[in-house]
């Protein structure tokens, strides 16, 4: 045991003798005598104490008011919260590792893995290797209350807390049976849902004991497609066809919007992009005029393979048409989900039992289990070389290329052979997409199954102590379906008929159609370290619905285990709190402390071919079991200084931690803060902490992703081609942030029932984690080859050449954030019945980041392209502003969600990087993002005392998402007319209703 272990049990064992004889005398007095409630701002949870840290609280009223069927959602609807809840924005649905169908929480916009997720104070095990907690498999029944701690809170919590601490409270106390059903749906796109939950508690000997259970069900059968929406119009910003150099304005700037975009370079059933010139010999094999280059450029095939001839109209950036005769529905825009079908089951245990009158055992399981399909980004070949003796050729081309000496021509293809784009919905998507090359759909599976030990317990009437052990892990498997092999795809489309010219010994009837890789003398198709499976079965990409099943079965190697992800915590705590025996006159000096161990582990099994990169999409490494070990001390103290003088009352908090990593070694992080009660009317609080974020399993131990390309070696200048592996880093160290922050409550005392508070923070981090891009690498040992970034170059090639380079995450960045909260609530009879209002704001003035090689960029409020990483855009002003009304057994509550304006792009027109050339990239009226608002209702009734009927409407008015258009590139991998932003309402109005009862 390290030295760092050592002394921090040794202080521990040290505090708790000392305690233990300073209140001996004490030692028999009631557990329940020690005034005690759960604080998430603080470790300090006795006499009422308050900590300086703001806490935002969704209590159970608000919770049942909202009746949202996930708990998760009630969170990310705060202001504070980068994403609106799941039935307002896009499903998680992906095929990244582990992250589809997880409800994440992001607080202050700086990425999940900062946000530190905790059940009653206890850590949870990550849902996926890269970090976040999925508050799905909770039930709702058992949460009593939310408390969201926004402000830096490693120093009591540990690491992860750099944005704030969500903590879920559990009811452990209920008895008698609750429970609810309540179904839900949208009305733009009949977007189903069901749930139902249910709770029962119940003491036993002689209320000694206590034991509650708990299951939660939800169903969300439906897919919502984009192109259902009655606000989608498939807008892009296109090219301005009246724009020319040196002309931009305000109305005549570089790109505008058009409807209905279709891309340039592929079709469903493929696009002729290119062709060569004819060779030959004309009046020899059939040769009879030499065709020019591009000839046969603009040729669509569609059906069973007929020829069309393409208007490509206005051309932007090689990719997307507007105004000729491709559409959005010629290309993946029919393809892109705004919400997947999925199932989530939940179940909780909790059960204790006073072993005496002080000492209470507890024992807490909970299970989750979610099932769900995904989409991802499918296979777009952009560069399919069809050669001139191809099988599946339409006889009229065939008869042209052979006219005109066309060796072959450069096809564009979505590869979505077999999937109807027009007559595509959301009932139909599935079945259709089943039987189809593409798109790609994956389905999901998360498992999570924890474990929880307590014992807690009293010393005297002052001092409380607890300690717990914890297993818990998670489980994430995927099966996939329109996922190619690249080698068997680009095997399959290369197919011949059989002559005797070809035949050879091979056996093949004459006349048949078959791989020309199956043929006698030819090789076999490699790609990268993958080789095309034998058995090859020709796939028809030319035309739409013309792909047969069996070639399709080869193309994609069958359904197959395409990862299998497994992660564990254990965790052990014991921490103790309590008033010392002595004080400054103004009361007692309260103090917590205690030890704390974790280990995190994981590992991913993933498919051969996948960890050779051989899949057209989602090539999953297998992750070898990898951990990571953390050993904790911590103490925290409450001293109130002043009491009944010139102010009311002022303590000071303060909290250290001392935190010993496997992987890195040792960090500290500690908080100081004030509270103020100037008077009745007037409070003051302030804290200054040093928080961390430690790297993830991911980060550290990422075996190498494999990629080939090019690269420009530093020594010669030349280009090479080159291996870049991404891979993690062992080394790497904890993120560092400091944080301060400040604020006023205001009590007034002439308006009784009114609080205002307003908080200002300003967070500066050091040692970003970010993956360092190839051109920072070489650009800068172009410079400096002994730079340290150049130990990633390996020059293993010919004559000392440029061979590999193993791209690792460092700690390289800077991000500074700050910002402004706002709360504010007034309640007061009115009528024969009660008013309560309630207001939270959130501004955030500054998000830049600064990374080595690249301008400093302020992402606060800008959305689309120029979203910052690892955070997604947001505008710089959030809100939400509710009123409820109660009289006898009626409430009503009407509550608008609003957001403030934003911008695009920062590098264009009057964004912080735009330059001369970019002033009017767009026009300001398509720049300028335009503040939006929803209109919410809740209502219910209580039939009486045991039953209430209650109903909820999500956007009343059916307001659309704003126009957040792409720009160029692939309409699914841009979203459209949507982007990445989620923070809008995508799903149009929502109607939930249900009912719950209490006996």
């Amino acid at each position: 045991m390290n030295n760092l272990v050592q002394k921090l049990m040794l202080g521990c064992s040290a505090s708790a003798m000392v305690t233990l004889l300073v209140h001996s005398a004490q030692a028999q007095q009631a557990a329940e005598n020690v005034e005690s409630v759960v604080v998430s701002g603080s470790r300090i949870s006795i006499g009422g104490f308050q900590a300086p840290t703001p806490v935002t609280v969704v209590d159970t009223e608000k919770l049942e008011s909202n009746a949202y069927a996930n708990i998760t959602d009630d969170v990310r609807q705060l202001p504070q919260v980068n994403s609106p809840p799941a039935s307002f924005g896009v499903s998680q649905g992906a095929a990244s590792p582990g992250t589809a169908g997880a409800n994440l929480l992001n607080l202050r916009n700086l990425g999940i893995n900062r946000t530190l997720v905790l059940f009653d104070g206890q850590r949870i095990v990550n849902s996926n290797l890269t970090g976040g907690v999925d508050i799905t498999t909770l039930p709702s029944a058992v949460v009593q209350r939310v408390d969201v701690v926004t402000g830096g809170a490693s120093a009591a919590w540990g690491s992860d807390a750099v944005a704030g601490v969500v903590n879920f409270i559990i009811d452990k106390n209920f008895v008698g049976f609750k429970g609810s059903i309540q179904g839900g749906e949208t009305t733009n796109a009949v977007v189903r849902s069901l749930s139902a939950q249910a709770m029962w508690g119940q003491n036993f000997a002689g209320d000694r004991g206590h034991i509650e259970v708990a299951a939660q069900y939800n169903n969300r059968p439906d897919t919502a497609l984009l192109i259902e929406q009655k606000w989608y119009r498939g807008s892009y910003l296109v090219a301005n066809p009246n724009f020319t150099a040196g002309t931009a304005s305000n109305s005549n700037p570089q790109f505008v919007i058009a409807d209905h975009v279709g891309l340039a370079n592929s079709t469903m059933g493929g696009l002729v992009v290119s062709s060569p010139a004819g060779t030959g010999t004309v009046g020899v094999n059939g040769v009879t005029a030499l065709a020019p280059a591009n000839a046969l450029r603009g040729i669509r095939f569609v059906g069973n393979g007929q020829v069309q001839q393409v208007n490509f109209g206005n051309v932007t950036a090689g990719a997307l048409s507007n105004g000729g005769s491709l559409t959005d529905r010629d290309s993946e825009a029919p393809w892109q989900t705004l919400g997947n079908p999925n199932k989530t089951y939940s179940l909780f245990l909790h059960g204790s039992y006073n072993l005496t009158d002080t000492i209470k055992a507890s024992l807490e399981m909970n299970y989750g289990y979610f099932t769900g399909r995904g989409d991802a980004q499918s296979f777009q070949q952009l560069g399919l070389v069809i050669k001139q003796d191809n099988a599946f050729l339409p006889a009229s081309v065939a008869q042209a290329m052979i006219a005109g000496g066309i060796p072959s021509f450069t096809m564009g293809t979505l590869n979505g052979n077999n999937f109807n784009n027009n007559t595509v919905t959301g009932q139909n998507y599935t079945q259709q997409a089943a039987g189809a090359l593409a798109p790609a759909t994956t389905y999901n599976h998360r498992q999570l199954m924890r474990g929880v030990f307590t014992l807690d317990g009293s010393l005297g009437s002052d001092w409380l102590w607890n300690t717990y052990f914890s297993h818990s892990q998670t489980r994430f498997w995927v099966r996939t379906n329109g996922v190619d092999v690249l080698a068997n795809l680009i095997a399959a489309q290369d197919a011949v008929v059989v002559t005797n010219a070809n035949r050879g010994n091979s056996g093949f009837a004459l006349g048949s159609i078959v791989c020309r890789s199956s043929l006698p003398g030819q090789a076999a198709v490699v790609n990268g370290k993958v080789t095309a499976s034998p058995g090859c079965i020709p796939v028809n990409s030319i035309g739409e619905g013309v792909a047969s099943a069996a070639g399709i079965r080869y193309v994609t190697g069958a359904n197959q285990d395409f990862e299998n992800m497994t992660l564990t915590m254990d965790v052990f705590e014991a921490s103790m709190q309590g008033k010392l025996p002595w004080s400054l006159g103004a009361g007692d000096v309260t103090v917590a402390f205690g030890f704390h161990y974790r280990k995190e582990a994981g590992r991913n099994v993933a498919t051969t071919t996948g960890d050779l990169g051989g899949y057209s999409v989602g090539n999953y490494s297998n992750f070898p079991s990898s951990n990571i070990n953390v050993r904790e001390g911590f103490l925290e103290v409450n001293v109130p200084v002043l009491k009944d003088t010139f102010v009311d009352s002022l303590d000071l908090n303060a909290a250290g931690r001392m935190t010993d990593y496997s992987t890195s070694g040792q960090v500290q992080t500690w908080k100081l803060g004030f509270t103020s009660q100037l008077n009745e009317d007037i409070k003051l609080r302030s804290v200054w902490s040093v928080d961390i974020r430690a790297p993830t399993v991911q980060d550290l131990f990422a075996p190498a992703n494999v990629n080939t390309g090019s690269a420009i070696d530093p020594k010669t200048g030349l280009t090479v081609s080159i291996i870049n592996n991404v891979l993690g880093n062992p080394v790497l160290a904890p993120e560092v942030a400091r944080t301060i922050s400040g604020g006023v409550v205001l009590t007034p005392h002439w308006i009784p029932g009114f609080t205002f508070s307003v908080d200002w923070y300003n967070l500066n981090m050091t040692g970003q984690i970010a993956t360092v891009s190839q051109n920072l690498i070489t650009n800068t040992c172009a410079v400096n080859i002994n730079d340290p970034l150049c130990s990633a170059l390996v020059f293993g090639g010919a004559n000392g050449a440029l061979s590999v380079i193993n791209r690792v995450p460092i700690n390289i960045n800077a991000l500074r954030t700050s910002g402004m909260d706002i709360a504010a609530s007034y309640a007061t009879e009115l009528w024969d019945g009660t008013l309560s209002t309630s207001f939270t704001a959130t501004y955030v003035d500054e998000l830049t980041i600064n990374s080595p090689g690249s301008a400093i960029d302020d992402y606060a409020g800008v959305l689309g392209a120029g979203a910052p990483p690892q955070t997604s855009g947001s505008p710089k002003w959030k809100g939400v502003l509710s009123a409820n009304y109660k009289t006898g057994p009626y409430s009503f509550t009407t509550q608008v969600r609003w957001y403030g304006s934003a911008i695009l792009n920062n590098a264009w027109n009057t964004g912080n990087l735009a330059t001369a050339a970019t002033r009017y990239t767009v026009s300001d009226d398509v720049f300028n993002v335009d503040p939006t608002a929803y209109l919410d209702l809740r209502a219910s009734y209580d039939l009486n005392p045991e039953i209430q009927f209650y109903a909820a409407v999500d956007n009343l008015l059916n307001i659309p998402p704003q126009m957040v258009p792409g720009y160029s590139g692939s309409i699914q991998s841009n979203g459209g007319p949507i982007h990445s932003v989620t923070q809008y309402d995508l799903l149009g109005r929502e109607i939930r209703a249900g009912i719950r009862f209490n006996f």
